[in-house]
Protein backbone atom coordinates (compact mmCIF):
# COMPACT_ATOMS: atom_id res chain seq x y z
CA UNK A 1 0.00 0.00 0.00
CA UNK A 2 0.92 3.74 -1.03
CA UNK A 3 0.17 6.83 0.05
CA UNK A 4 0.11 8.84 -2.70
CA UNK A 5 1.03 12.59 -3.03
CA UNK A 6 -2.53 13.40 -2.66
CA UNK A 7 -2.90 11.79 1.04
CA UNK A 8 -4.72 8.72 -0.52
CA UNK A 9 -3.80 5.63 0.12
CA UNK A 10 -3.83 3.03 -2.83
CA UNK A 11 -5.31 0.52 -1.01
CA UNK A 12 -9.42 0.73 -0.95
CA UNK A 13 -9.91 -1.11 2.16
CA UNK A 14 -7.89 1.37 3.79
CA UNK A 15 -9.09 3.99 1.52
CA UNK A 16 -12.34 3.60 3.53
CA UNK A 17 -11.24 3.17 7.17
CA UNK A 18 -9.41 6.35 6.57
CA UNK A 19 -12.70 7.98 5.08
CA UNK A 20 -14.30 7.22 8.80
CA UNK A 21 -14.25 10.55 11.18
CA UNK A 22 -12.17 10.45 14.67
CA UNK A 23 -11.08 11.92 16.88
CA UNK A 24 -7.16 11.93 17.43
CA UNK A 25 -5.37 10.17 19.93
CA UNK A 26 -2.93 11.15 22.03
CA UNK A 27 0.32 9.98 20.93
CA UNK A 28 2.97 7.98 23.12
CA UNK A 29 6.25 10.69 23.07
CA UNK A 30 8.54 7.62 20.69
CA UNK A 31 6.08 8.41 17.66
CA UNK A 32 4.34 11.91 18.65
CA UNK A 33 7.12 13.66 16.55
CA UNK A 34 6.00 11.23 13.51
CA UNK A 35 2.16 11.56 14.14
CA UNK A 36 2.92 15.77 14.61
CA UNK A 37 4.71 15.04 10.97
CA UNK A 38 2.33 13.10 8.77
CA UNK A 39 -0.58 12.59 10.40
CA UNK A 40 -2.57 10.07 12.98
CA UNK A 41 -3.81 7.90 9.51
CA UNK A 42 -0.21 7.46 8.22
CA UNK A 43 1.50 7.27 11.49
CA UNK A 44 -0.85 4.33 12.63
CA UNK A 45 -0.64 2.72 9.13
CA UNK A 46 3.20 2.91 9.46
CA UNK A 47 2.85 1.18 13.04
CA UNK A 48 0.64 -1.18 11.96
CA UNK A 49 2.70 -2.59 9.17
CA UNK A 50 6.05 -2.08 10.69
CA UNK A 51 6.09 -1.98 14.53
CA UNK A 52 8.41 -4.27 16.78
CA UNK A 53 10.73 -4.51 13.58
CA UNK A 54 14.38 -3.04 13.07
CA UNK A 55 14.99 -0.93 10.49
CA UNK A 56 17.84 0.68 8.99
CA UNK A 57 17.14 5.05 7.89
CA UNK A 58 18.21 6.06 4.65
CA UNK A 59 20.22 9.13 4.77
CA UNK A 60 17.86 11.18 2.38
CA UNK A 61 14.04 10.17 2.04
CA UNK A 62 15.06 9.77 -1.94
CA UNK A 63 17.34 6.99 -1.08
CA UNK A 64 14.76 5.47 0.69
CA UNK A 65 12.63 2.42 -0.17
CA UNK A 66 10.09 3.80 2.46
CA UNK A 67 9.73 6.85 0.11
CA UNK A 68 7.87 3.68 -2.20
CA UNK A 69 6.48 1.93 0.66
CA UNK A 70 4.65 4.36 2.90
CA UNK A 71 4.93 7.81 0.36
CA UNK A 72 7.25 10.43 0.56
CA UNK A 73 6.22 12.56 3.84
CA UNK A 74 6.69 9.33 6.00
CA UNK A 75 9.91 8.38 4.53
CA UNK A 76 10.94 12.55 5.19
CA UNK A 77 10.14 12.38 9.15
CA UNK A 78 11.92 8.93 9.61
CA UNK A 79 14.35 9.66 7.58
CA UNK A 80 15.10 13.51 8.62
CA UNK A 81 14.70 11.55 12.82
CA UNK A 82 16.87 8.72 12.09
CA UNK A 83 19.46 10.02 9.65
CA UNK A 84 20.79 6.88 8.44
CA UNK A 85 20.92 5.30 11.63
CA UNK A 86 19.00 2.06 12.19
CA UNK A 87 15.28 2.38 14.77
CA UNK A 88 13.38 -0.12 16.28
CA UNK A 89 9.67 0.82 15.49
CA UNK A 90 8.17 0.83 18.59
CA UNK A 91 4.81 -1.09 18.97
CA UNK A 92 2.24 1.30 20.88
CA UNK A 93 -0.26 -1.16 21.45
CA UNK A 94 -1.83 0.93 24.14
CA UNK A 95 -2.10 3.87 21.15
CA UNK A 96 -2.95 1.32 18.20
CA UNK A 97 -5.82 -0.22 20.70
CA UNK A 98 -7.32 3.10 21.10
CA UNK A 99 -7.56 3.77 17.79
CA UNK A 100 -8.91 0.88 16.56
CA UNK A 101 -11.60 1.44 19.28
CA UNK A 102 -12.28 4.96 18.54
CA UNK A 103 -12.79 3.12 14.62
CA UNK A 104 -15.26 1.33 15.88
CA UNK A 105 -13.48 -1.97 15.98
CA UNK A 106 -14.85 -4.74 18.57
CA UNK A 107 -12.44 -6.14 21.60
CA UNK A 108 -12.07 -8.87 19.18
CA UNK A 109 -11.08 -7.34 16.06
CA UNK A 110 -8.79 -5.75 17.83
CA UNK A 111 -6.62 -8.52 19.49
CA UNK A 112 -6.77 -10.00 15.97
CA UNK A 113 -4.72 -6.99 14.61
CA UNK A 114 -2.74 -6.24 17.76
CA UNK A 115 -1.91 -10.13 18.32
CA UNK A 116 -2.87 -10.62 21.60
CA UNK A 117 -6.19 -12.09 23.73
CA UNK A 118 -9.36 -10.37 24.48
CA UNK A 119 -8.73 -9.91 27.85
CA UNK A 120 -4.89 -8.42 26.89
CA UNK A 121 -6.95 -5.80 24.65
CA UNK A 122 -9.62 -5.02 28.44
CA UNK A 123 -6.29 -3.78 30.03
CA UNK A 124 -4.49 -1.98 27.25
CA UNK A 125 -8.06 -0.23 26.55
CA UNK A 126 -7.88 0.37 30.29
CA UNK A 127 -4.22 2.56 29.96
CA UNK A 128 -3.98 6.11 28.95
CA UNK A 129 -2.50 6.09 24.77
CA UNK A 130 -0.06 8.38 26.09
CA UNK A 131 1.68 6.06 28.53
CA UNK A 132 4.53 4.27 27.19
CA UNK A 133 7.81 2.26 28.40
CA UNK A 134 10.02 2.74 25.48
CA UNK A 135 10.47 6.93 26.18
CA UNK A 136 14.31 5.94 25.46
CA UNK A 137 14.20 4.96 21.79
CA UNK A 138 12.06 8.83 20.98
CA UNK A 139 15.69 9.59 19.06
CA UNK A 140 19.34 8.31 18.65
CA UNK A 141 21.64 10.36 20.41
CA UNK A 142 23.72 11.36 17.81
Amino acid sequence: MLLKSNGTWSDPFQAIALRTKMKTVKAPPEISWLVDEVGQEAAFYFLETNGGMRIKTARTPELSRLTELFGFPVSKAICNRFCGNDWQVPVCRVWRASILKEKGHTNNEIANRLGTTWRNVQKLLSKKPSTSRQQSLEAPLV
